[in-house]
């Protein structure tokens, strides 16, 4: 077996994404738009508020397929309903039936639709309006105020810009080990990787209420040709697969007890997990956070020795 030479690559690493006040700004308004820190109100709802409403949609009295749902918090005036639909709900207070009447657009993605009259039964369970920007918000995140806040964000979005470019470049050193790797594999193994690939998709799709064929027939692939694809991603994934235990072999790479729990204390901590939750997640998820430990050291070992 030729193995690839997997240190001092100078492939060409991207400097992280400057972080900007705009991207902070971003992260920020994301935060305020999170339903946990919504303030829930006893008064009728107005434009910039979030009702949480049950809805169902009927075209003459029948109700059709797509337009139910339950417990959504919708922003007045996000738009992000069809026209009109926002506006009706406008006034409101919590406990409120409301039937809202719109038109589908003529252009409407969903043909049998497009262009029709339809009502909204709507249940209103309560009216929340977000929080701004200011210090007494930043307090209840532990922050003495707005500035402390925003540079904390700021720190952790330049953290995050690291941690991303770091993975870019092991994902590129990975693939140029991959591309220069003579390995002979088993046709047997090749499929068996093909198949899981597949099972994969299968169940992807089907989060999606749709099935692999209907997935192909959208981007227009024959299953064989979708296969052949997939045969070349296998090949990779399992040049990959040896790449990684012969670094972690050669580089004497290994997790240990301390390692993991580290890893259980930060879950711990961060979930807010009981000791006895804790053992179950030891017990049960053993292989599993060993091989997650694993992983960032063969990757950290990668990014530190290919600068």
């Amino acid at each position: 077996m030729n193995f690839p030479q997997y240190k001092n690559l100078k492939l060409g690493k991207e400097e992280p994404k400057k972080v900007t006040d705009e991207d902070v700004n971003n992260e920020l308004n994301k935060m305020l738009a999170n339903p946990q820190f919504f303030i829930e109100k006893e008064g009728e709802s107005k434009q910039g508020d979030v009702t949480n409403i049950d809805f169902e949609g009927f075209l003459d009295g029948t109700p059709f397929e797509g337009g139910k749902g339950e417990h959504y918090d919708l922003e007045l005036g996000s738009h992000s309903f069809i026209p009109g639909f926002e506006e009706q709900l406008i006034g409101h207070k919590k406990g409120d039936d409301v039937e809202v009447k719109v038109t589908f657009p003529e252009n409407y993605g969903a043909p049998n639709l497009a262009g029709k009259e339809a009502i909204f039964k709507c249940k209103i369970h309560k009216v929340s309006s977000k929080p701004n920007l200011d210090d007494e918000f930043a307090k209840k995140l532990n922050f003495e105020n707005v500035e402390k806040l925003r540079n904390a964000m700021k720190s952790d979005l330049e953290i995050k810009a690291k941690v991303d470019a770091d993975n870019d470049y092991v994902s590129k050193l990975f693939q140029h080990l991959a591309d220069n790797f003579e390995l002979d594999l088993e046709e047997e193994k090749i499929n068996k990787r093909v198949d899981e690939m597949l099972n994969y998709y299968s169940q992807a799709m089907a989060q999606y209420g749709t099935d692999l064929d209907n997935y192909l027939k959208m981007i227009g692939q024959t299953k064989d040709d979708f296969k052949a694809k997939l045969r070349k991603e296998a090949i990779k994934s399992l040049k990959i697969d040896v790449i990684f235990d012969e670094i972690v072999k050669k580089e004497h790479l290994e997790v240990t007890s301390n390692d993991i729990d580290d890893i259980l204390a930060n879950y711990q901590k961060a979930y807010k997990l009981t000791d006895e939750q804790i053992k179950n997640f030891r017990e049960t998820r053993l292989e599993s956070i060993k091989q997650d430990i694993l992983s960032k050291k063969v990757n950290s070992f990668l990014a530190s020795n290919n600068q």
